[in-house]
């Protein structure tokens, strides 16, 4: 056998050997499968974007029913991730409550006996907060006012889901509701986004126990939960 037979038997020996039929029924495996896991990169991004999304997600449940603020995810994330992944989720979670507040206002336009009366449902609202924040938001004259107005009630403690779900019944478009909602949201989301990216910073200067990230989240998670009892003793009473 000459020199050229030897070769042409070791290449048609290699084509063999490669599964043809994986290839074409899933391309997507077994192009990983020869490719070797994917990189580190590639991981980290996914994850980012996991994050992000659960930001956005958790915006959308708070706007309309869910009774723990997206500021817990956000804070968190910065703290475990910095700055910019905070900001990121901050962001998130504001176009979130866009979605869920703009919802809950649709709903209300068609029922708003119905929405009013299930976001009284959720824990810490009662009649009487309902009440003030319309109120409030009655004496409101212009699109800037309300916004400080909503500010406000946020700083305080009164949820976002009573504004939305009181909106149509004070005659409050549902695009103007969708504007403002960014102006009033993100500023408290992207404080608390700060907050963590700061602490995570100042890690350096804390106690050796403290420096693992899951220590670090333990703890904030901690405070949360202490702030949430704190808030439905007092404020949601």
């Amino acid at each position: 056998m000459g020199v050229r037979d030897r070769l042409q038997t070791r290449r048609r020996g290699r084509l063999k050997a490669v599964p043809l039929l994986p290839v074409l029924t899933d391309p997507t495996s077994a192009a990983r499968r020869f490719s070797g896991p994917p990189p580190a990169d590639s991981r980290q991004r996914v994850f980012r974007r996991s994050l992000t999304a659960l930001a956005f997600l958790w915006g959308i449940a708070e706007a309309c029913l869910f009774f723990v603020v997206p500021d817990v995810p956000v804070s968190l994330i910065a703290l475990a991730r910095g700055w910019r992944a905070g900001l990121r989720a901050a962001v998130a979670a504001a176009a979130g409550a866009v979605v869920g507040g703009t919802a809950l206002a649709l709903f209300a336009t068609w029922a708003p006996e119905t929405a009013l009366a299930v976001v009284e449902r959720v824990p810490a609202i009662s009649p009487a907060m309902i009440a003030r924040l319309q109120a409030m938001m009655a004496q409101a004259d212009s699109p800037a006012a309300l916004v400080g107005t909503l500010i406000l009630a946020s700083l305080t403690g009164i949820p976002y889901k009573i504004a939305a779900a009181s909106a149509p019944g004070l005659g409050i478009p549902l695009w103007e509701l969708a504007l403002i909602t960014p102006l009033v949201r993100l500023p408290r989301f992207a404080s608390l986004a700060a907050a963590g990216a700061i602490l995570r910073r100042l890690t350096p200067a804390m106690p050796g126990w403290m420096q693992p990230v899951r220590v670090r989240l333990m703890i904030a998670a901690l405070g949360w939960s202490a702030f949430y009892v704190n808030y439905w003793m007092h404020v949601g009473g």
